[in-house]
């Protein structure tokens, strides 16, 4: 995804140029009662974006940066996936809406940068001899693919370790 810093009140600037990827995921629908909902399926688009910045803001120009942003997502996941005629309802979330409800304004493991899925991957391992860390928190990084490796990368490490005890 590629953007242009978003206007903000007082000439500042929420956001400078990006270049992203906007991480879109599909799961079972399922309403607020917690029961699936027939023929329906969740979408989640999200990016990795700067807590602090969010943190600044005041109530007026989060709210505005939150819908620009969301709408910026949108638009650049509509040129992948022509989704727009299917989508029935849709909200939008922020570092700040993941504090309030989860506990953490930081989700979705590490951004995907060369530095860190390839010159610095994070281990499978910790520090605990029988912990290992899976999904794309650890090597080779985000994504679907890549967390499913990770737990490739386990299984075989701990089938090692039982081999060799």
């Amino acid at each position: 995804m590629r953007f242009k810093s978003c206007r903000i009140k007082n000439g500042q600037y929420f956001t400078q140029t990006i270049m992203a990827p906007v991480y879109v995921t599909f799961q079972p629908a399922y309403d607020r009662c917690n029961e699936g909902i027939e023929n329906a399926i969740m979408m989640t688009c999200s990016i990795h974006t700067d807590a602090e910045l969010w943190e600044r803001l005041s109530k007026e120009e989060y709210k505005e940066k939150k819908e620009v942003l969301a709408q910026v997502m949108f638009a650049e996941t509509k040129k992948v996936l022509p989704v727009e005629d299917y989508v029935l309802y849709s909200e939008v979330g922020s570092p700040k809406t993941y504090k309030r409800y989860i506990g953490k304004s930081k989700v979705g493991g590490f951004p995907l940068t060369v530095r860190n899925a390839i010159l610095k991957p994070k281990s499978v391992r910790s520090s605990f001899s029988q912990l290992y860390i899976v999904g794309e928190q650890s090597f080779p990084g985000p994504g679907t693919l890549s967390s499913a490796l990770s737990g490739s990368h386990v299984a075989r490490a701990v089938m090692k370790t039982w081999a060799l005890g």
